[in-house]
């Protein structure tokens, strides 16, 4: 649903909102993001205090900071563990040509 659908149904919406998250509510019924469904919301007249904004916006670049993190982990502990070198071609490298061309198990194998 675009922007301008999902307003005019949430016009109608918001009134018969029964639970305690107007913006959780908003998210799951419409699937938007939090600043999406913040921004569609305050355009509907629903105020949200400063504080509340500043914090949602901290919690969605921890979750991304703790996201990549994990990755990062993740790689490190396959490489420490296994010793496999890899790439996006090679699921296991054998080695290089005198070139510096990889080549091993690709992983479509």
């Amino acid at each position: 649903m675009k922007q301008p659908a999902r307003l005019q149904s949430a016009k109608s919406w918001i009134p018969t909102y029964k639970g305690k998250n107007i913006l959780q509510g908003y998210r799951k019924k419409y699937g938007v993001d939090l600043f999406c469904g913040i921004r569609e919301l305050e355009m509907l007249g629903i105020v949200f205090a400063p504080e509340y904004i500043k914090a949602v916006k901290q919690s969605v670049e921890g979750e991304l900071l703790s996201r990549k993190r994990k990755k990062i982990e993740k790689q490190k502990e396959l490489e420490g563990v296994y010793g496999v070198d890899y790439d996006d071609y090679f699921s296991f490298i054998v080695g290089y040509t005198e070139g510096g061309a990889s080549y091993g198990v690709p992983w479509e194998s």
